[in-house]
């Protein structure tokens, strides 16, 4: 079982790392002129951010929707005999998307967009990442790791304070690291 563990971190690793290399990949291919134009990153979307007062109790209600959804799917998915490649599609993606928006921010506003973007998962990746890890590494390693009432306590709790976080201090955060890179 323990190599079976060490085997699987490193899987982990790698499928989480190869999804990354590719959104790299995919940024740098991608027309400049469209991610200067349309990205998170242009001057017109930060500025609008800076202005833009948000309401955490309306956000914190956006959030809930747009965060179940997705670890919903999760769910169905690990009640079926395709939860390992669930696993793998997920940490894929994850490493994708991730790969896209720091290339995009590197290439859109250098330095600063990297600060921007860990300002973007500040703090609620403490709370989202442990909840994740969890539940991905029960669903890879199904059948020989066990859920039980403490890893639903614990991962529930986790992606619920990773919300509440998100919606109360995050755009305190984002804004005042922003600020920070203001032309």
């Amino acid at each position: 079982m323990f190599l079976k563990i060490q085997q699987s971190k490193k899987q982990f690793l790698i499928f989480y790392m190869s999804g990354f290399l590719a959104g790299i990949l995919y940024a740098n291919m991608m027309s400049d002129s469209y991610l200067e134009a349309y990205g998170v990153f242009s001057e017109y979307f930060l500025r609008q951010f800076q202005i833009t007062e948000i309401i955490p109790e309306e956000y914190l209600g956006y959030l809930l929707r747009i965060r179940i959804i997705p670890a919903g799917i999760l769910v169905v998915a690990g009640c079926t005999r395709w939860k390992q490649i669930a696993v793998v599609v997920v940490l894929l993606w994850t490493g994708f998307a991730s790969g896209i928006v720091l290339t995009a921010g590197i290439l859109q506003i250098g330095a600063a967009g990297i600060a921007i973007c860990a300002a973007g998962v500040f703090p609620q990746i403490f709370f989202y990442l442990p909840a994740a890890l969890v539940y991905l590494w029960y669903l890879y390693l199904s059948p020989q790791v066990r859920w039980n009432s403490a890893k639903s306590i614990f991962t529930g709790t986790m992606f619920l304070a990773g919300v509440v976080l998100e919606a109360y201090i995050n755009p305190v955060c984002l804004k005042t690291v922003i600020r920070l890179f203001e032309k």
